[in-house]
């Protein structure tokens, strides 16, 4: 025992916020290159806004004695504006300009979001994001934007490649979007394609 080899952290912090201070809570434990996380928050208002989410991160040495992270998301409850998502096992490794997200999922009721697949430099890899009836409104809200508010209920995917380059690119096949609304004023269903 070299008496280095574990660590613990726990720590408090208070943020403000639009709706009052979020209070959270981060510890951690670490012991052979593995650190568990686990972060709680709350905002004390009429809605629930509050999350617990468990990591457990595995650091390791390429060949070339770059960096490797294995990180695990572990099962985990999120309350946004009174909606519970659960989010799933999901497994992300990190190596230099490579990720690899394994099967994240986040589900409330009959919505989700998951996403999956490989950014590198190379324009073959993409990452796949899959979304299914998940409200806008929801995201603008949560997200407190304020100058613009986009809303109604989209379905569909979004591939994103190139993401270590200087031109990115994003896009989507098709992205219904079920009474689609501009700060407001709704204007019906929309069907939009990006390439």
């Amino acid at each position: 025992d070299k008496g280095f080899d574990k660590c613990q952290l726990v720590a408090h912090s208070e943020l403000p916020t639009k709706h009052g201070i979020m209070p959270v809570d981060i510890s951690c434990n670490g012991v052979d290159n593995r650190l568990d996380t686990y972060v709680n928050w709350k905002i004390n208002r009429k809605e629930r806004f509050e999350g617990a989410l468990d990591l457990s991160t595995l650091f390791s040495r390429n060949e070339d004695n770059s960096l490797a992270v294995n990180l695990d998301i572990n099962p985990s409850q999120l309350v946004f504006n009174d909606s519970v998502w659960t989010i799933n096992q999901a497994h992300i490794e990190y190596a230099y300009k490579n990720i690899t997200v394994e099967n994240f999922d986040a589900r409330h009721a009959d919505q989700f979001i998951t996403l999956s697949g490989k950014a590198s430099p190379s324009p073959t890899d993409s990452l796949c994001l899959n979304l299914r009836n998940v409200s806008l409104d929801y995201i603008f809200q949560t997200l407190q934007i304020n100058q613009v508010n986009i809303g109604g209920d989209a379905t569909g995917i979004f591939y994103a490649r190139n993401l270590f380059s200087k031109q990115p690119i994003a896009y989507t096949p098709l992205l219904k979007v079920k009474g689609i609304s501009y700060n407001g004023a709704v204007f019906g269903d929309a069907d939009l394609v990006a390439h």
